[in-house]
């Protein structure tokens, strides 16, 4: 086979480094030399024919985001060198990046059995079967990872969410404590930490744990629409106003923290400020139009004929 000069000037220089190879590879794929890559890369690979070889080429092409040559790669680098945990993780990443979700699992699982104290693979691992929504499984690989890898805000701070997503209150809060407590600013930890105490009948300690996260971090817009939407439940809707719309101020992209402060409004009787708020909750999020047709129809219910038509108007938008 006849190869471009450019091309058999690096073939004949491959002493000179793997790296510069494939680096010179990489260009090529980005500049569209697509065929004139793969020939230098074929001829790289028939050099070196190592686990280590395959494993840079299959970084190469994460790297492009192609994922199928790069789970091809690294698939045959792991089966060159089965004790390689590193190669096992990276080839789970780029499965679970072809949506080979299973084989990403497995194969995080054997880097795992064959390194069991790698801390960005537990968390690899977890995310993934959170996204599966395989809550049980991803709760213990992440109470595994605190007992190989030792104490981390960040796992604390996922374990915090998964049992707050599972109605385990009493674990939630000793795992968001200890997630603040390792990193003072985790306010999502912060924000369930003071969810599960309130849900947990210990409304002191949650409005306490909001007091204290707002002292220090007064412009964290989450607390506010936290406690706001506490406010909301309890029927406090003066008190809502006043803290979803601080959330809402904060961040004019929380479709939470306006719907409710919308309806906060409503509920007081105050409809024209209710109005824009329903207006800009439904720009965030289509679905709330159909909340503020039940309001406009609402309206005409309750005989306020002027507010329905200006409600109308604005439906008439979206």
């Amino acid at each position: 086979m006849l190869y471009p000069l450019f091309v058999l000037t690096l073939l004949s220089s491959l002493a000179f480094g793997a790296d510069d190879v494939i680096s010179k590879s990489e260009g090529m794929l980005r500049a569209g030399k697509v065929e004139d890559a793969k020939q230098l890369i074929a001829r790289f690979l028939t050099s070196q024919e190592s686990a280590g070889a395959y494993e840079k080429v299959g970084s190469l092409y994460a790297r492009l985001k192609d994922w199928p040559n790069s789970v091809h790669y690294f698939e045959i680098a792991s089966k060159r060198n089965p004790r390689s945990a590193k190669i096992f993780y990276e080839l789970g990443l780029a499965q679970h990046q072809n949506k080979q979700i299973e084989d990403a699992v497995a194969n995080l699982r054997q880097s795992l059995i064959i390194s069991s104290t790698t801390a960005k693979t537990y968390l690899a691992l977890g995310e993934i079967l959170e996204l599966s929504r395989d809550r049980y499984d991803a709760r213990n690989i992440y109470l595994s990872a605190l007992a190989k890898t030792g104490e981390s805000s960040a796992i604390r701070s996922k374990l915090c969410l998964l049992n707050f997503q599972d109605n385990f209150f009493s674990e939630t809060i000793k795992q968001c404590t200890r997630a603040v407590k390792l990193n003072g600013a985790d306010t999502n930890s912060w924000a369930l930490l003071g969810q599960a105490y309130y849900l947990s009948q210990q409304r002191p300690e949650a409005f306490d744990v909001f007091r204290k996260v707002l002292k220090t971090y007064p412009k964290t817009a989450l607390i506010y629409r936290v406690r706001g939407l506490v406010y909301f439940e309890e029927k406090a809707y003066e008190q809502a106003i006043n803290d979803l719309g601080r959330a809402f101020g904060l961040d004019p992209a929380d479709d939470e923290a306006a719907i409710n402060l919308a309806r906060s409004y409503f509920q007081l009787g105050y409809f024209d400020r209710a109005l824009p708020l329903f207006v800009e909750a439904c720009k965030i999020d289509r679905d709330y139009r159909f909340e503020f047709l039940a309001k406009q129809r609402e309206l005409l219910r309750k005989d306020h004929d002027d507010l329905a038509g200006k409600y109308q108007e604005a439906l008439d938008k979206f």
